[in-house]
């Protein structure tokens, strides 16, 4: 756990550098339009000015001035939420299976849906199949099938 910790420290760092740092300089101002450039979004700036959501909230709780700040530290605790569930299935064989076995679940079932979904779709606009209309609702179905009130019986 604690390399994850010096990778996010190294990535922090080295993107809050980038794009406080070096694309204020005039020189990047035409390679790099992160800093200059309104319409380019980043996670931070959209974030920041999503104007709704928990994340939104926490990162304008102090204010404008202490927006990146925040961001750090949220990003800090994410990293430490997502890095314990792996640190508990290198220590449990068993936790790291039974995730496995879901995520291969999980993933097959996603993709037999997309295939399904996706080459049904082709198939009919090939063949131009028409898709079957919807039912209609319980009550005219059974007033279309039913017999008539009046009607005599045999």
């Amino acid at each position: 756990p604690l390399s994850v910790f010096i990778i996010f420290f190294l990535q922090q760092t080295f993107e809050i550098f980038l794009i406080n740092v070096v694309a204020k300089h005039p020189c990047a101002r035409n390679v790099l339009h992160v800093y200059y450039d309104d319409e380019y979004q980043t996670l931070f700036r959209y974030s920041a000015n999503s104007g709704s959501g928990a994340v939104y909230r926490f990162i304008n709780a102090f204010g404008p001035n202490h927006r990146l700040t925040q961001w750090l530290i949220l990003n800090l605790a994410f990293t430490f939420f997502t890095a314990i569930p792996v640190y508990i299935w290198y220590l449990y064989k068993p936790a790291n299976a039974i995730f496995d076995v879901l995520c291969f679940v999980w993933g097959c079932w996603n993709g037999a849906n997309f295939y399904i979904e996706v080459f049904s779709r082709r198939y009919a606009d090939r063949r131009s199949v028409r898709r079957p209309e919807p039912l209609p609702p319980a009550d005219k179905a059974d007033a279309a099938v039913a017999p008539a009130a009046d009607a005599e019986e045999p």
